[in-house]
């Protein structure tokens, strides 16, 4: 068994900027937060299919965040351009000998008027799952 989350967060930040022209996209809270900014903030990884063919099952969240905003339109749209990930027939490409089979989309939310020390925080929330399969075993 390997783990395929380098490989995928490489290629998920590499799409995002594709799609976002000048998105700033972090795998971690940034501590010079300049806003909007998306986080790639949670993975989770559980192991799938038949002994001889390792299948891989990753739940992504992506947050989208904003601060102070008045209006939503700009983190919707934003959000809407990371949902197009989900298009399985356009879907970007891992290496390492990993090859995602399935993109989905889990659930599409939103945390509006989040109060923090730094002012109030709107946040997009996505969470992806890739079927991601080993193709070196």
């Amino acid at each position: 068994m390997r783990d395929a989350r380098k490989q995928l967060v490489t290629a998920l930040i590499a799409d995002i900027k594709t799609r976002i022209p000048g998105a700033q996209v972090y795998t971690k809270v940034p501590k010079k937060k300049a806003y909007p900014y998306i986080w790639i903030s949670d993975i989770y990884q559980d192991e799938d299919g038949p002994k001889n063919s390792y299948q891989y099952n990753y739940d992504v969240l992506i947050q989208v965040v904003y601060k102070g905003e008045s209006d939503p339109s700009d983190r919707y749209d934003n959000q809407n351009a990371i949902l197009g990930m989900v298009d399985n027939a356009s879907g970007f490409a891992l290496t390492d000998d990993f090859s995602i089979m399935k993109t989905s989309l889990i659930s599409n939310s939103e945390s509006t008027d989040l109060k923090t020390d730094s002012g109030i925080l709107d946040i997009g929330l996505i969470r992806l799952g890739f079927l991601i399969q080993d193709e070196l075993i």
